[in-house]
């Protein structure tokens, strides 16, 4: 967390900053709290960004990529606790980066992390291309297609709800997601993907773009720490929608049988045993 939807939330609430001009740089937080991992220092990369105009706001899977009117980017990975916001901060104390602009109209950029999990980091053309290859982090999850989902996590024998989470093979979606998405393509998560039936991984697609475009629409999931917020310090909506995740010992949504909740790669996995049973897996 954030996952795919929230951070797909941050780029698009952030889209009012391009075209403006950094007037100042600072890291209020910078002594008293745990220290972020920043390339460069603090220093050189508030020197490096002074004067630099934003050309555009993107993603790349879980990050936060800021270009500028040269050949290097900000980086931005907010990892569990981190969140990109243009309005006050749920904590001033957590604020770890804040950037103004020459129009002082708009409110300052504000990276704020309470746990201090998150990267920032300024890379060039030639760096972000090694990092972030197609070797490195899998194809966009919004982006992917039936096919090369298929092709590119079919052969494992690892489960399905563990190979999702692998940024290798696709980009973007973390366990909150996971967990909903195989609900409702009622594929169990222990399901070995190369048993996976041709139906199933039709059926695994079309969840993964549902799922992820509804949270999208509804600013993503604000669990109950209430850590995420939008840009705006908003809470997302979409966890009002979720059927599995977090919600052990409670009747499912469907079958009314309760939901489960089980351990796979030291994370907790959310699944209705009856609505995802093994019906769609290979006989050995």
């Amino acid at each position: 967390m954030p996952e795919l939807p929230e951070v797909e939330t941050m780029r698009r609430g952030l889209e009012k900053i391009v075209g403006l001009r950094i007037h100042s740089v600072s890291f209020p937080a910078a002594k008293r709290l745990r220290s972020l991992l920043f390339k460069p220092s603090p220093q050189r990369l508030k020197t490096r960004l002074l004067s630099l105009v934003i050309t555009g706001i993107r993603r790349i899977g879980k990050r936060i990529v800021i270009d500028f009117n040269s050949d290097e980017s900000l980086v931005i990975e907010p990892r569990m606790t981190g969140l990109l916001l243009l309005a006050n901060s749920p904590s001033p104390e957590h604020n770890r980066v804040e950037i103004c602009f020459d129009d002082s109209s708009i409110h300052p950029l504000i990276y704020w992390d309470r746990r201090g999990l998150g990267t920032v980091q300024l890379l060039s053309v030639h760096t972000m291309s090694i990092l972030f290859n197609s070797n490195r982090i899998g194809p966009d999850a919004l982006l992917i297609t039936a096919e090369d989902l298929q092709c590119r996590l079919g052969r494992s024998r690892r489960p399905v709800k563990v190979a999702l989470l692998d940024q290798r093979g696709l980009s973007g979606i973390g366990n909150i997601y996971a967990s909903e998405i195989l609900f409702r393509a009622q594929i169990h998560p222990r399901a070995p993907c190369n048993r996976l039936l041709p139906q199933a991984w039709g059926r695994l697609h079309e969840s993964i773009q549902s799922v992820l475009r509804e949270a999208i629409q509804l600013k993503g999931s604000t669990l109950s720490d209430a850590t995420y917020r939008t840009p705006q310090n908003r809470s997302g909506g979409f966890q009002f929608h979720h059927r599995v995740y977090g919600k052990q010992g409670t009747s499912c949504f469907v079958c009314g049988n309760p939901i489960e909740r089980f351990v796979q790669a030291q994370r907790a996995t959310f699944a209705c045993p009856t609505c995802q049973n093994m019906r769609f897996l290979r006989k050995l």
